[in-house]
């Protein structure tokens, strides 16, 4: 879902930083040669045509002291390609020239605007910030390095004190000439950033070695996860902390570190100082390859290594560059008024009921590619929907002896009549077996001890995504899954931290029944009702059905009737506006809080969807935006799942359905069905705040869309303006060798 600081990620500026080397395996460049990556591929200097007005004087001063860079060096072109450029050869087919011309585009462009930045910040209207505070910051900031060799490379790479001078927006007392700084948020997110990406780097790394010591470190078969189980917020950070008077922040760590592991990181499973040096020292290795080591570095030090200046460099420019944009969006936002976000939603509704009405093809396409930043706002018909499916399958047995009772039949009576009896046997079990692991890193299950969840007695109390769950302000929460169903088995944590898991089966009506009750659990006691088992289903052991085990055939004694595959049907009450008795105005409500946790459509599809990632067999329909698509015509889909959607999505939302296959047993539920005509209502202006209403996340979209808007055309004009020869003078000569690695 989208949150408020979604705006953060957009206002990047599409630039990026990706210069952390890895173990890449990319070993094209072997050289000893540092003279040669200390060549200048291309010079940036956009004073030379930046007015008075907007900081041509100022920002030079900046230029002379060297507090933002205007030569770019060989070497990070060669960090950028090891990062993200070989990428472009090996899997998308581009030529070492074009790739190397690209990512020199690319860095120009950032030096570019991390200049007009400076100059930004130089020229704002009160800003305490000058060319001469910035060198006694950066002097300051030379004076308190720890060691000779951090002062010699910070002295080599003042644009890193300059950076951060700008970031912090530092305060210089004009007497005491005492620093102050003003945002040190945005510095630690930096370098927070800067060393979570090189411990990644080192923990794939040692990750490798880990297993390869460990012949018996197997993993379960892999089963999907919802989307952002354990992805970490993008804003997320960890701020230091003052530790007996001391400051301890999260570090790289190369098992080289004097205190140990450094606070906030989690090490790797299994992972001793030993395999860590291991995973560090290939690192190590891989930079002297390419060319990225210095003889003097100390490389038992991370700081005091060039490479940690080259790349925390990058980081800063970046960083400079996103705070930039923010504050210019920043000022935009007031335009984002009611009155405007009203018109927008106006505008667009005008257009896809002009181009719905016309090719209803179109709106099934669209209601197709949505998510929470593209929103079809007008329906041309009724009856189309979204439906999740539970597959509880035939096993490998039962569908061998199907295929072999297929071949035999001389009728699909037959054959279906054959098929009921396969169906009785079909098991449901849980298949999260694999979120057990006896590996920390690789574990996804915990004991709820004091967490909520499900208890049907059956059950255990293992849940999933503890981080997720618990831990909302690092960790992206889990769309519309709510958590709370534990692993129905029994499971048994042995002293070596393996799991002995047996999961419970079920027959379809069990399963029913405990579907019903997490239904139940859900959304309150008593809202699943209309309840039923269909007495047209044919079942060799029902000796009261009506149809006396026949099936209705066409002439040709072909299938006629698909109405008679439906076993069972029921609906939970996701009605929360009773008291509104215009069914339009009730279905633009609930869709304009599909997403609100609060309401009963939620919590009733957050309950199926775990289900469905619990048992079903049918990964298709995981991690969709609200289920498959069902049109009111032809479909795709098997004929019997295609009648059973089609008549559930009639009954409405909450609606579910269940019916066989050639695959299995079906278990169909309508997240939402469309009305004819105007599907939310319009944007309304009282929801804005309330998270999950379709105004919330509209507005959100429409934040993130302007910002997005803004930030290309920023970047757009900084380039059109300033990559020119006046501003930019590229050196090909000391690149050719590699855009000539193609010959």
């Amino acid at each position: 879902m989208s949150k408020k600081n979604s705006i953060k990620k957009i206002a990047a500026l599409a630039l990026g930083v990706a210069l952390t080397v890895g173990a890449t395996g990319c070993d094209f460049i072997r050289t000893n040669s540092m003279k040669d990556l200390a060549q200048t591929v291309a010079t940036v200097n956009i004073s030379n045509m930046l007015s008075e007005e907007d900081g041509a004087k100022k920002l030079n001063a900046i230029l002379d002291i060297g507090g933002v860079g205007k030569d770019i060096p060989k070497r990070d072109l060669v960090s950028y390609f090891m990062s993200i450029g070989y990428q472009y050869v090996q899997s998308y087919g581009y030529t070492y020239e074009d790739t190397f011309n690209m990512l020199l585009d690319m860095l120009v462009t950032r030096k570019i605007v991390a200049q007009y930045a400076v100059a930004y910040y130089l020229t704002k209207t009160g800003t305490k910030q000058s060319a001469e505070n910035c060198e006694i910051y950066m002097e300051a900031q030379l004076a308190a390095a720890k060691t000779e060799r951090e002062k010699q490379l910070l002295k080599a790479h003042p644009e890193v004190s300059a950076m951060k001078y700008f970031l912090t927006e530092s305060y210089i007392d004009p007497e005491t000439k005492a620093v102050s700084a003003e945002k040190q948020d945005l510095w630690d997110k930096t370098l927070y950033k800067m060393y979570s990406s090189i411990n990644n780097t080192l923990d794939s790394t040692e990750e490798a070695y880990l297993a390869a010591s460990n012949e018996d470190h197997e993993h379960a078969d892999a089963r999907t996860k919802p989307t952002n189980a354990g992805v970490e917020k993008s804003d997320f950070y960890i701020a230091p902390r003052i530790v007996d008077g001391e400051e301890d922040r999260y570090e790289v760590y190369t098992g080289l570190n004097k205190n140990g592991i450094p606070y906030g990181y989690e090490a790797l499973d299994g992972s001793t100082v030993t395999s860590r040096k291991k995973a560090y020292s290939a690192f190590i290795g891989n930079l002297d390859d390419n060319g990225l080591l210095k003889k003097d570095d100390n490389t038992s030090n991370l700081k005091e290594m060039e490479y940690y200046y080259v790349e925390l460099t990058g980081y800063l420019e970046q960083a400079l560059i996103e705070k930039y944009t923010d504050d210019l969006i920043a000022k935009g936002e007031g335009e984002l008024t009611a009155t405007y976000l009203n018109g927008r939603y106006s505008d667009a509704y005008d257009a896809q009921k002009l181009a719905y009405d016309k090719d209803s093809a179109a709106f099934e396409t669209a209601i197709g590619s949505l998510s929470d930043t593209d929103y079809v706002m007008y329906s041309p018909v009724a009856n189309y929907g979204f439906v999740y499916n539970i597959l509880i399958p035939f096993s490998e047995e039962q569908n061998r002896l199907y295929k072999a009772e297929e071949a035999r039949s001389v009728s699909d009576a037959d054959l279906y009549k054959y098929r009921t009896t396969l169906l009785e046997n079909v098991r449901a079990k849980d298949l999260r077996t694999s979120w057990f692991d006896e590996h920390d890193h690789a574990n996804n299950a915990f004991v709820a001890e004091d967490l909520k969840y499900y208890n049907n007695g059956e059950n255990s109390n293992y849940l999933f995504f503890e981080d997720n769950l618990t831990n909302n302000e690092r960790y992206e929460e889990l769309g519309v899954y709510l958590g709370q169903y534990p692993f129905n088995g029994s499971v048994e944590k042995k002293d070596n931290g393996a799991y002995k898991l047996k999961a419970n089966t079920m027959k379809i009506d069990d399963f029913l029944a405990e579907m019903e009750g997490y239904l139940n659990y859900a959304v309150g006691a008593g809202s699943v009702g209309s309840t039923k088992k269909w007495d047209t289903y044919v079942s060799v052991n029902d000796d009261n059905n009506d149809k006396n085990d026949a099936y209705d055939l066409n002439d040709d004694k072909t299938f006629a009737d698909y109405s008679q595959f439906i076993y069972y049907s029921g609906k939970v009450d996701v009605d929360d506006w009773k008291s509104v008795s215009d069914p339009d105005e009730k279905s633009m409500l609930m869709a304009a809080n599909y997403f609100n946790p609060e309401t009963k459509g939620y919590k009733a599809a957050a309950a199926f969807n775990e289900l469905m990632f619990a048992y079903s067999t049918d990964t298709g329909c995981l991690n969709t935006y609200m289920g498959y698509v069902v049109s009111p015509f032809k479909t795709n889909y098997v004929p019997e799942f295609e009648y059973a959607a089609q008549w559930a999505v009639a009954q409405g939302a909450g609606t579910y359905v269940v019916c066989p296959s050639t695959y299995g047993w079906h278990i169909i539920y309508v997240t939402y069905a469309y009305r004819a005509g105007n599907v939310y209502g319009g944007y309304n202006v009282n929801d804005a705040e309330k998270e999950g209403t379709f105004s919330y996340l509209y507005a959100e979209a429409m934040k993130e869309k302007y910002s997005a808007e803004y930030a290309t055309d920023e970047q757009n004009r900084l380039v059109l303006e300033y990559d020119n020869a006046t501003c930019v003078v590229r050196n090909q000569k000391t690149y050719q060798d590699l855009l000539d690695l193609d010959k």
